[in-house]
């Protein structure tokens, strides 16, 4: 699918996973894989809890850091930025 196609169906989704106070613990980033797996194209959604404790920069540019690390880690694409909301998307862009 190309990121015209993605973005148009990522506007419908809801936040399915929320990276609350914890942070990025091991059942979160398992939560996370187990629902990219399965649905290819997931909205997750940073509380201002947990940015808080990422440091002095924007808000804006510690949810861009938190979507690359996870896209890094599993190897997904970052879709959109919005807020404290990212699309992260898994597979093949190609097909």
């Amino acid at each position: 699918m190309i990121k015209k196609e993605l973005l148009a169906q990522s506007n419908s989704l809801k936040p399915i996973v929320h990276i609350g106070k914890s942070g990025l613990t091991d059942s979160v980033l398992d939560e996370i894989k187990k629902h990219l797996k399965k649905r290819k194209l997931i909205k997750i959604k940073c509380l201002s809890f947990y940015l808080d404790n990422l440091g002095e920069v924007s808000n804006k540019e510690k949810v861009r850091m938190v979507a690359q690390s996870l896209s890094d880690k599993l190897n997904a694409e970052i879709i959109q930025v919005v807020g404290f909301t990212f699309t992260l998307y898994y597979g093949n862009r190609n097909k």
